[in-house]
């Protein structure tokens, strides 16, 4: 049986010599005390491997189902600098989250874009595991005015960008007749093919498409110089938003919130957060969890 563990982190159900009726009066949740003895006692009378795996599945599908309704409520600073915003930026693409934490950023970047030089109206965004295509949209960020007119197409990548995947991409872009293009990678085009993705901008160039391979750091640089404060801390506001509307992992939305919070420690002040509640970050459940 499970139990008796004196690791300080472990839940205080196993904090008991062992998992039985004999000490359901020290649980404070008594009835879901009654509930994991009926599962523990189904898997030691079956006794079989297949059952106990299936029961270990079911309950990781409830743990996720129960972190996907958790909210997290992000802190925001009153001011922020161009260097400090970068070192978020940095910080936050720093661990591996397979295009998510990026699309997120860029999307934020993108919006406020839009919204600061009046270039288009809305910026359309698929999720991070749909394919273009099959999800109906172009690109990743598709950039249109009220007119449903496509100004910029925008490809994310968390990793090099290839010749051949431009190559691809450039094809549908240009039977869809969009004429600019950003291909945002964390790491630029592929330093071997560098010199192939160079010739073939040029010649998309001639053709009448204008390609833009960049990474974020590099783009949002001077972006968020030229948007200034303001437009900065819409930027983290909007990074937020992006996260919680897009349903980001769990350990993506609480990093967030935590860069946050240290960037806090470095203004002057009580700071509001995006929710115009007191406090640092805080998470909060839809109803019970």
């Amino acid at each position: 049986m499970l139990g008796g563990s004196q690791e300080p982190y472990v839940n205080n159900p196993l904090r008991v010599p062992e998992v039985s009726p004999k000490y359901r009066y020290a649980q404070k949740d008594k009835p879901g005390w009654d509930e994991l003895l009926i599962v523990l006692d189904a898997i030691e009378r079956k006794a079989n491997q297949d059952f106990t795996h299936r029961v270990f599945r079911q309950v990781l599908t409830e743990i996720y189902w129960r972190l996907s309704s958790v909210r997290v409520v992000y802190p925001a600073p009153r001011r922020v600098s161009l260097n400090k915003t970068m070192e978020v930026i940095e910080e936050f693409l720093a661990a591996h989250s397979g295009g998510d934490r990026l699309l997120a950023l860029s999307c934020a970047l993108f919006k406020v874009i839009g919204s600061r030089f009046g270039l288009y109206a809305e910026v359309k965004r698929g999720k991070i595991t749909a394919a273009d295509e099959p999800s109906g949209t172009l690109a990743d960020l598709e950039c249109v005015t009220k007119e449903e007119r496509l100004v910029f197409a925008v490809e994310v990548k968390d990793r090099h960008i290839t010749i051949s995947q431009l190559r691809a991409k450039l094809r549908t872009m240009r039977e869809r007749q969009v004429s600019e293009i950003f291909f945002v990678a964390t790491q630029g085009a592929v330093p071997a093919e560098r010199s192939a993705v160079e010739s073939l901008i040029e010649r998309e160039f001639a053709s009448g498409q204008n390609v833009y391979v960049t990474d974020l750091e590099r783009l949002s640089r001077t972006t968020l110089a030229l948007i200034g404060e303001e437009g900065r801390r819409d930027f983290l506001k909007e990074t937020s938003a992006q996260l919680e509307k897009y349903r980001s992992d769990i350990k993506h939305r609480r990093a967030w919130a935590s860069i946050l919070e240290k960037l806090q420690q470095h203004t002057f002040g009580p700071l509001p957060d995006f929710d115009n509640e007191p406090g640092n970050a805080r998470q909060k459940r839809r109803g019970p969890c």
